[in-house]
């Protein structure tokens, strides 16, 4: 049976999964990004962080808070990272502020910027890759909820860390 999905993981993990497939094969190998290192590693990307705490949020198995929390989705985990990518590049090392990354009982990701005491979260779905829930929470005010697209929660996020 020949592999059709995206692999990851170390070539330790993955050789024993690449010798059982047929010798005829073809892979293609990316390298991604260095996203650990200390902080004078120059191959430390600025948004590390959080994309750590996305991976640690993935490991996170079924009923991990003892409540029957459902685990984080492969797909949801990578739609965040997504997220976390591209507002981080358009926003840029200078101004960019690392959110809180957290699981919720439904096997969803809450991404939480404290922006100029304005709460901006973002709720991201695996299973909605069209559109994302947004809720931004001004100081001392009541809090905004709106269904957006992926690239409007880009535009919103590094607009508001300009």
């Amino acid at each position: 049976m020949s592999l059709t999905a995206p692999l990851e993981g170390t070539l330790e993990e993955l050789l024993p999964i690449l010798q059982r497939q047929p010798k005829t094969q073809r892979f293609r190998f990316e390298p991604l990004p260095a996203i650990v290192g200390n902080e004078d590693s120059a191959d430390t990307v600025f948004y590390a962080v959080p994309l750590a705490e996305i991976e640690e949020c993935r490991q996170l198995e079924e009923d991990w808070d003892g409540a029957d929390a459902a685990a984080v989705s492969s797909a949801t985990a990578e739609l965040a990272k997504w997220l976390i990518v591209q507002i981080a590049e358009q926003t840029g090392s200078t101004k960019w502020i690392n959110p809180s990354v957290s699981p919720d009982p439904n096997g969803h990701l809450h991404l939480l910027w404290c922006i100029n005491e304005t709460r901006w979260l973002l709720l991201v779905n695996g299973q909605q890759a069209d559109a994302l829930v947004r809720v931004v929470t001004p100081a001392q005010s009541h809090p905004q909820r709106k269904v957006i697209s992926f690239e409007q929660a880009v535009q919103d996020l590094a607009a508001a860390l300009q």
